[in-house]
């Protein structure tokens, strides 16, 4: 659901930053300023900040900041669309869903009235599984050691044996056979009769983040196929982009989930104290699957199966996550003590697996160790085929101290010198820049110094500063650097923002240009900027400043342009416009 920027600006300000994180965190005066414990680390002594005048959160401790949009974000794991709902819900704003289409309304009651009846559905099973027909699932549970109150937690049941046991519950709640066959649950045979969907088994109500119920796992209680069955897919579910017990663990600290392969894995671990374990829902882990990942953790700890075929997934799974932005640390459990994670705590108790889980090497080694089983190292082709193999993977890593360690890991495996195996490292990842070699060879160096240098965010967050100040030092900016010239997307958009407001003849507030922002990452970065203040100073010590800000962000730019451009004429064109940068000086 996309909202307009000004029905986002109304759910903001309707939605007072003090009041609303006051509901978290106890608030005291100081200063200027509201402080309290920090909710997003742990801390004894408050240095969280929330600003009533600028209606934005800095922590001091670990730099957590931005608006309220940007706080329940953080704070429930929502995204942005989430975040505005809740808050408009909060303020009692109604959202302007009448922009849907006939056909999207039609679609949205279609998909209330399925959520209503898995909400029910849920209910049955639960009920049943607490009734004499669930004695044998209440077993199963037992032999597992699952604990009647995580039972109720993960709202586990049991479908009974029967054919149209749910189907007669649904009828008499009033609902019929269109709107059922759109469920998942429900079935119709050649002779036109209903029938469930799920019968003896176990069952998993799947949830979205929100705690809908919008899908089911089912698990066979005692003999018959297939083992595990899960609702197909329908309006409300899809399996690529759900993941089991994520609503539990999205909002945990750290940052980290473990990936696990079923239902059983993700209750043993949560019922043992880990709570942020997800699985994926009776399909490959792909693409989407990550990127819901990388939404709500930083890191992912794959924990599947100590066999051959949770080996093989785990490999198939690292490159999506770390393509996705993951880092990846990979817990390779001897499958001769444990099948699985919740055996493995069955057998040896939390601590141990904490202890596991800590050691949890990173995928770079674990692919390395996969690798070492493919080749006769004892042979010298052997060495050098495995040798290459791992070059390759090495040549993708962007880190010179993990590739440095992985290449003595290398060396000692197969007892080729470390500098053949960086020459073939070298080799592999070979991928010349185009571009005129002499003036590369001149400017490389100048432009990676450049960028990484801190001096060059300060300045962009002081443009940014003296732009959102006055209309008249912003249009007097404009006059000399292109917007473009920051680079940084999140400076970029703020100057584009900002030109565009005051041509719109708007005034600036920050707390408004964070919404602008649909990553909770991107409203942190703008919202850093809006915490810091120009100091006063008189005209000309602010535009000799403001100078300098902008002739080190153009420097910047043009070697960056150097270091990438194939001709000479235009490499000169841009040589002159950086010579030409020290006579640059922006005054009124």
């Amino acid at each position: 659901m996309y909202y307009p920027d000004d029905v986002v600006e109304r759910v903001r300000m309707e939605n007072d930053i003090v009041s609303l994180i006051g509901e978290y965190v106890s608030l005291s005066p100081k200063g200027g300023s509201m402080f309290g414990l920090c909710p997003f680390h742990s801390e004894n002594t408050p240095s969280f900040s929330v600003s009533s005048l600028k209606q934005l959160y800095y922590c001091f401790g670990c730099g957590a900041s931005g608006n309220v949009i940007s706080f329940v974000m953080q704070k429930e794991n929502y995204d942005f669309p989430t975040a505005i709902k809740a808050l408009a819900e909060r303020a009692r704003i109604e959202l302007p869903e009448e922009r849907y289409t006939e056909a999207a309304k039609k679609d949205a009651k279609t998909k209330k009235t399925l959520i209503e009846i898995h909400k029910l559905s849920a209910r049955y099973y639960y009920d049943k599984l607490n009734s004499d027909e669930g004695e044998r699932a209440r077993k199963y549970l037992d032999a597992r050691d699952i604990h009647p109150k995580v039972r109720v937690k993960f709202g586990l049941g049991y479908a009974p044996g029967g054919w149209d046991g749910l189907c007669k519950f649904l009828d008499e709640q009033g609902y019929k056979e269109p709107i059922l066959l759109k469920t998942g649950l429900i079935g119709k045979n050649n002779a036109g009769k209903l029938y469930d969907r799920f019968r003896n088994r176990l069952m998993f109500p799947i949830l979205d983040i929100m705690g809908n119920v919008i899908g089911f796992g089912g698990r066979i209680i005692g003999e018959g196929e297939p083992k595990y069955l899960n609702s197909p897919e329908t309006m409300i579910f899809e399996k690529n982009r759900n993941l089991y017990s994520l609503n539990f663990a999205r909002t945990l600290s750290p940052k980290e989930l473990i990936l696990v392969e079923g239902y059983m894995d993700v209750i043993g671990l949560y019922q043992a104290g880990f709570k942020n374990a997800v699985a994926s829902l009776g399909t490959a882990f792909g693409q989407n699957h990550a990127k819901l990942m990388k939404k709500y953790a930083g890191v992912a700890v794959l924990a599947f199966d100590g066999d051959d075929a949770g080996k093989r997934a785990a490999l198939r799974a690292i490159p999506i996550l770390v393509e996705n932005g993951l880092r990846v640390r990979v817990l390779d459990l001897d499958s001769t003590k444990a099948k699985d994670p919740d055996e493995y705590i069955t057998k040896f108790g939390k601590d141990k697996f904490l202890q596991e889980l800590s050691n949890a090497m990173s995928h770079v080694a674990f692919n390395i160790k996969q690798m070492e089983k493919e080749y006769d190292i004892q042979t010298d082709t052997g060495k050098i085929d495995f040798t290459e193999a791992a070059a390759k993977l090495l040549s993708k890593l962007p880190g010179e101290i993990e590739k440095d360690v992985y290449i003595s890991e290398t060396s000692k495996i197969t007892g080729i010198s470390d500098k053949a195996i960086r020459a073939e490292i070298l080799k592999q990842s070979r991928n010349l820049v185009g571009g005129t070699p002499k003036l590369r060879r001149n400017f490389e160096l100048s432009a990676v110094d450049k960028r990484r240098q801190k001096g060059l965010i300060e300045a962009k967050k002081g443009i940014i500063l003296y732009a959102a100040e006055d209309k008249k030092i912003a249009l007097a900016i404009r006059e000399v650097l292109n917007p473009k010239e920051l680079k940084d997307y999140v400076f970029v958009k703020l100057l584009e923002i900002i030109f565009n407001t005051y041509d719109e003849g708007g005034n600036i507030y920050p707390a408004e240009l964070v919404s602008r922002f649909e990553s909770h990452e991107e409203q942190r970065e703008a919202s850093d900027i809006f915490i810091n203040t120009i100091t006063p100073e008189d005209e000309k010590s602010k535009f000799k400043a403001l100078s300098d800000h902008v002739r080190a962000v153009k420097k910047a730019y043009i070697e960056e342009q150097l270091f990438q451009i194939e001709d000479d004429n235009e490499a000169l064109k841009l040589i002159e416009a950086k010579n030409n940068l020290e006579k640059l000086y922006i005054s009124l």
